[in-house]
């Protein structure tokens, strides 16, 4: 079976590293357009120029604050926090 995110803007958590780095690497590799998001910003930008995705540059690695405007939402959020 074969998956396409063609289209879908996807939003990866602790994905400077591990298993969330690895997520976003997958998602982008299913075609979707990733914002990598992270605490360490230096790693999620790594991530981020790796993949071909975007680094989270609004909330410092944070959705919970209320920044992000309702034209972010994500189609797709996978949550690798911790």
């Amino acid at each position: 079976m074969s998956a396409s995110l063609a289209g879908r803007r996807t939003v990866g958590t602790g994905a400077a590293s591990g298993l969330g780095a690895a997520t976003a690497t997958r998602l982008a590799e299913l075609g979707a357009s990733v914002v990598v998001c992270d605490v360490d910003r230096t790693g999620a930008a790594r991530t981020a120029e790796r993949i071909g995705g975007e680094p989270d540059q609004d909330v410092g690695g944070g959705l919970g604050d209320g920044r992000h405007p309702t034209g972010a939402i994500p189609n797709v959020l996978s949550d690798n926090v911790g």
